[in-house]
Order: structure tokens, then sequence, then C-alpha cells
């Protein structure tokens, strides 16, 4: 039996991601202090990477399995652990495609820079000497950077059909922690600039900055998708909901990049509301092969049908400003860091 399968149960991941967010100052705190020693910092940060790369490998996930069933219009099995499940994931993803915030598909590569990135990170405070001078920075970021890969392991266990009902919400409860998680480590290294070089900058702490930001992104998709999949919520409401989310992702996006000279930030928050913007696009076009298009076309045969792209054109074109003010403030950043402010 696969690890996924053993803690893949609502309680237990949702008990364990809440254990690990009341845990992360204590942690920090420890690791500061050399209560932990730095070896042990430098081991555990690459394993608990490790452990991430290996559970988002894992097949079954909700996002693996939206695409052909909806195209094939079948249901469709799987084997796990040598038992063959059977579910309907043809209803769950045409649930949450219900969404308003649903970046196109292009934006999910930005995955391979992050994971990438932080493979960079871990091999090199592998080879830090504690001396070093950055090794301080990396100490009070190592934290974050530890919770936030223990979180995304458990969001792989819940983004899952099993988790159903009230339970749907878990995964976005847990995306939401490995956002506040490297917000915490981001705030420590972007607070003090002159404690590393512009190359030891992107080595350690360039990738969680994108991780930060793309996740903060990410958590809003995915609390759209969980309300998407609940059932007797209209599109107006989600029409809100997504709204809302693009209101707070900008504001997030604007203020963040502004207030911690975070000039990457931002470019990744608008990556992110670009990518809706193009999904808003393939909504409402009269020829795209959607589940959801024909909504467009029959706003007459009742509210279901509206779902998924009522206020799709005022949500495309939100989507659009706030990529555009996001993107705006990335300069702003960049020439407060050059100017030392």
């Amino acid at each position: 039996m696969s690890l996924l399968s053993t803690i893949n149960e609502p309680p237990l991941v949702t008990a364990m991601g809440l254990a690990a967010m009341t845990a992360l100052p204590s942690l920090e705190a420890a690791i500061i202090s050399g209560v932990i020693p730095w070896t042990a910092v430098q081991v555990v940060n690459c394993a608990l990477y490790g452990l991430n790369a290996y559970a988002t490998s894992q097949p079954g996930r909700i996002t693996d399995t939206q695409a052909k069933p909806l195209a094939k219009g079948k249901q469709i099995k799987k084997k796990r652990d040598g038992v063959e499940e059977k579910g309907n994931l043809i209803a769950d993803a045409a649930n949450r495609s219900r969404t308003l915030v649903a970046p196109a598909g292009w934006a999910f590569a930005i995955w391979g820079p992050i994971f990438l990135g932080e493979l960079i990170f871990c091999i090199s405070h592998a080879l830090l000497p504690e001396a070093a001078p950055v090794a301080a920075m990396v100490k009070r970021a190592s934290a974050g950077f530890m919770t936030s890969q223990i979180m995304q392991t458990l969001w792989t266990a819940s983004f899952r059909p099993r988790f159903k009902g009230k339970s749907v919400f878990v995964s976005a409860g847990l995306l939401s922690g490995i956002a506040l998680s490297l917000s915490r480590a981001h705030a420590a290294f972007s607070s003090d600039r002159a404690s590393y070089s512009s190359g030891q900058y992107w080595r350690y702490f360039f990738p969680m900055t994108m991780h930060f930001s793309w996740t903060t992104a990410a958590c809003l998709v995915n609390w759209n998708g969980s309300l998407a999949a609940c059932k007797g919520v209209g599109p107006q409401t989600l029409a809100i909901a997504g709204h809302l989310s693009v209101g707070a992702a900008t504001a997030l996006g604007v203020g963040v990049t502004l207030s911690r000279s975070a000039p990457v930030f931002g470019l990744v928050i608008s990556w992110a509301l670009m990518a809706c913007t193009a999904g808003m696009n393939q909504r409402l076009q009269p020829g795209a092969e959607s589940s959801n298009n024909n909504y467009f076309h029959n706003r007459n045969s009742g509210d279901e049908k509206r779902a998924g792209v009522y206020g799709a054109r005022v949500q495309k074109w939100l989507c659009l400003a706030g990529a555009c003010l996001s993107a705006a403030a990335s300069p702003m950043a960049l020439y407060s860091i050059k100017n030392g402010k």
C-alpha cells in the first residue's frame, strides 16, 4: 500500500495539515536558534522536497482525470495498489469546470521551473557551510520551505475524487497553507537583501518566490473549484466568487509586490491572471470544443446550463486588468530594490 493511500482519509489529512501549520512558528524558532542542527536542516529540506516530488508524481488527482473523460464522454477505470476502483470522475470534473476561475492549461507549465528551482536550492544549500553568511538567511526560510513541502504532499492526497461533500474544501485549505508557509519564508528573505548576493538569491530564494506567488493564485483557483463542486451553488454565486477572487489576486499581486519589493511575485500573479483571461476566452469561443461552451448559447434553458460562463465576459476583463496591474507593479518594485528603498 502506497503512502498516499495510507494517509488518504479526510480527517487524517486535515489533522496533519493543521498540525504542520501550528508547528511552523516553533519549527522556525528551533532552526534559527540552533536547537535543530544545520546538518539536520539540510537533510530534512532535501528529504521533504523528495517526498513532495514523489507525491506529486503519483497519478489519480482530479486534474489528471478531467480532460480525457470529458472529451470521450466515458466513465474511466483505474488501478491503484492492485485494486480496481470505479468512480464517476466525469461528474466531478464537470462540476469543477463550472468555476469562472479557470486558467488555460499552459499556466501549469510553471510547475517545471518551480520544481527544478527548488531542486537547485536543495543541492546548493546541501553544500553550503554553516559559517557562510547566507546560511543564516537559509535557516530563516527553511521552516516555511519544509512546511510547504509537507502541505503540498498532503494536498496531492486530498485533491482526489475520494474527497467529496464537505471534504472537497480540504485541498483548498491545504493549498492555502502552502502559500502561507512560503509567505513566511518570503517575508524573511525579502526583508534583508543585504545578507545575500543576486546570485545567491537566484539559487536559494527565487524558487521559493515563484512557488509562493503561484500557490497564492492557485489556492484561489482551488477554493473556487471546490465551491463549484458543491451541489446547489448557482451560476450567480459562482460568478461573484470568481470576481472577488480576481480582485483578491490583483490586490495581493500589487500589494505584496510593492510592500515587499518583490517583482517576481507580481509577474507570477500576472502570469496566472493572464492564463485565467485565456481560459475565459476559450469559454466564450462559439466553436470551442469545451464541455461548457453550450451554456453560453442556451441561456434560456435553466441556471445550471449557464454555470461556467455566466459572468465570463466580466471575469475576462477583470483578469486582464488584474494581470496588467500586477505586471506594472513589478518594475516599480525593481526600481525600489535598485535604489535601496
